[in-house]
């Protein structure tokens, strides 16, 4: 089954990179990002869940990162 991480951020933030691997305690898996702050007096807000082809797999992940 092929995992992929669906992740979206609001116009203050540039995604460079996203990744899914096995959570090898809990036997899910774990998403991760790296992203680039344009402004850092603003705050960003990132969106993320899992997916294999059209069907979603987790929940949605919503957070707001604070300025600074």
């Amino acid at each position: 089954m092929r995992i992929d991480p669906v992740v979206s951020a609001d116009a203050n933030a540039e995604l460079l990179k996203t990744s899914v691997q096995r959570n090898d305690a809990t036997g899910g898996w774990r998403m991760t990002m790296v992203m680039r702050r344009k402004d850092v007096n603003k705050p960003v807000e990132l969106r993320g869940y899992l997916r294999n082809g059209n069907t979603t797999l987790s929940e949605t992940w919503s957070y707001i990162l604070p300025p600074g």
